[in-house]
């Protein structure tokens, strides 16, 4: 299910974006939900921290009458959520430098008008964008990785592959997964080519790139789903955040 949350400041066109919203999902019988609609940063933060690992569809006000405003916000989401979809619906137009400059990455930024009814297609149509690209990441989720292991074919979901690490065994990579790690003859070279979802990031490292949670340009580490960290050089980190954008 791909999750969506609304955070705006004025009552009125909180409910009226929560209808459309959930009126398009009814409609188009698609696989989402509000899960929250608050004018309440904190309550976003909250929930995200309660349920990790998750990308979802965000629907912020940049005013919010609160000491964190909407551009705040989302700079705390993308921190949380690399992969969520953020939409700025605002009369701010004047911020929308500032939120390219910070790199943000918002899916769209609409403007308030004084009839809701003018921007519902853009609305609908940043859900319809957002939920196109859930369906693209759960198909590959359904892919497996499959390795000779001692003569046995053994089969990985991808969702379970974190990352490949050089090992000191020659020809041998160390496959660290969800809850544990294996000792495979196999080179990094040939998981590289294994499939578009994994990536060099790093001379001694094979991510999987649908399993990143965030990037850590500072200390250069890659945290994944299953809060393991995979270093990362400084050119591979920036290759890695085009693909992701």
């Amino acid at each position: 299910m791909l999750p969506v949350f609304i955070c705006e400041n004025d009552p009125v066109w909180r409910k009226n974006l929560k209808r459309t919203i959930e009126n398009f999902i009814l409609l188009e019988n698609l696989n989402m939900k509000v899960v929250l609609s608050t004018d309440d940063p904190l309550k976003v933060l909250e929930y995200l921290h309660k349920h990790p690992g998750q990308p979802g569809l965000y629907f912020l006000d940049i005013h919010l009458d609160h000491d964190m405003n909407g551009i705040a916000l989302a700079t705390e989401i993308r921190e949380l959520d690399l992969l969520g979809h953020i939409v700025f619906v605002t009369v701010h137009i004047e911020l929308t430098s500032t939120i390219f400059t910070l790199k943000i990455e918002a899916l769209d930024f609409i403007l308030k008008s004084k009839h809701f009814q003018d921007i519902k297609g853009r609305i609908t149509s940043c859900i319809d964008t957002a939920y196109k690209r859930y369906l693209c990441s759960q198909n590959a989720e359904n892919q497996q990785f499959q390795v000779n292991i001692n003569g046995n074919i053994h089969i990985f979901p991808f969702h379970d592959v974190m990352f490949f690490e050089s090992s000191p065994l020659r020809r041998h990579v160390i496959l660290h997964l969800e809850q544990e790690q294996r000792q495979l003859y196999y080179s990094l070279r040939d998981a590289e080519l294994y499939s578009s979802a994994f990536f060099r990031c790093h001379r001694s490292y094979v991510v999987n790139i649908q399993n990143i949670t965030y990037l850590d340009r500072e200390k250069l580490e890659i945290r994944m789903q299953n809060k393991e960290m995979c270093p990362a050089s400084a050119r591979g980190l920036k290759e890695l955040k085009k693909i992701l954008r």
